[in-house]
């Protein structure tokens, strides 16, 4: 309880809504345990260190980009382009 309203506070004196705050909490959070993970990882076997670190990023990326891609693209009737020539 206390902890939201301190994100509040946070939020009116920088002047930041409640999502923006809230999202941002949440990123942190997600990504907290990502180095240790991936540390622990790459000391037994350092490919899978290396893989893992840019693994996760990449299907981010392109999950990202695919899924409101072809969301725009459902919601502009299959035209999300039209080219002029």
């Amino acid at each position: 309880m206390w902890l939201s309203m301190l994100l509040q506070t946070f939020g009116f004196v920088f002047g930041l809504s409640d999502a923006i705050i809230g999202l941002t909490i949440f990123a942190i959070g997600n990504s907290l345990a990502h180095p240790a993970t991936k540390m622990s990882v790459a000391v037994f076997a350092q490919i899978m260190g290396f893989s893992t670190c840019f693994s996760g990023h990449i299907i981010n990326f392109f999950l990202g980009i695919g899924v409101s891609g072809s969301y725009a693209i459902l919601q502009a009737g299959g035209e999300l382009c039209t080219l002029y020539g």
